[in-house]
């Protein structure tokens, strides 16, 4: 794995922006995730884990990490699906939030992280990946909030993909 010095100025880094679940393509894997979670979780309150089976969406576990929190505001990546290792060019499972990544782009995602932990609800939005020789690519994020223990957030699902249409077909997601 590779270290990288991240003293350098971010001038092609596109800066992070919310978007509005509506503006992602349907068959994008951030949105496709999004209809499953809203099937599964009830208003203002994260998705139960026993309601996620990773066989319901194989497009988008390439796409998917997932994270979960220690302390007032750490986070660790549990898993790192084989989509986001390409895009990135790093695997950040077993890694902690900021680990590879700028400062500047660690203290946005834990201040998403933050929001969806203190509101129980999605994040979606667009940017650039902040890592040397890959700021070329954009992509969609979304933060969805995840419950492994009745009503208590304690994991954060990621999933993140390019910006640009990936193709495929979606299948219609059933309601648990």
């Amino acid at each position: 794995m590779e270290n990288f010095d991240f003293e350098i100025e971010w001038q092609f880094a596109e800066p992070y922006r919310r978007v509005d679940l509506p503006d992602l393509p349907d068959t994008h894997p951030v949105r496709v995730f999004a209809d499953y979670w809203m099937t599964r979780s009830e208003e203002d309150s994260p998705m139960p884990r026993s309601e996620f089976s990773p066989a319901d969406l194989p497009q988008v576990i390439p796409w998917l990490m997932i994270l979960e929190r220690f302390g007032d505001s750490d986070y660790g990546y549990r898993l790192c699906g084989t989509g986001c290792v390409d895009l990135f060019g790093i695997d950040y499972t077993n890694c902690e939030l900021g680990d590879h990544l700028p400062e500047e782009s660690a203290e946005t995602r834990r201040r998403e992280f933050e929001e969806v932990w203190r509101e129980a609800k999605p994040v979606y939005s667009h940017t650039r990946v902040p890592i040397p020789g890959r700021e070329f690519l954009r992509i969609f994020r979304g933060v969805f909030p995840v419950s492994t223990r009745e009503d208590q957030l304690d994991q954060v699902f990621v999933v993140i993909a390019s910006a640009e249409p990936l193709g495929g077909q979606r299948d219609d997601i059933e309601p648990a």
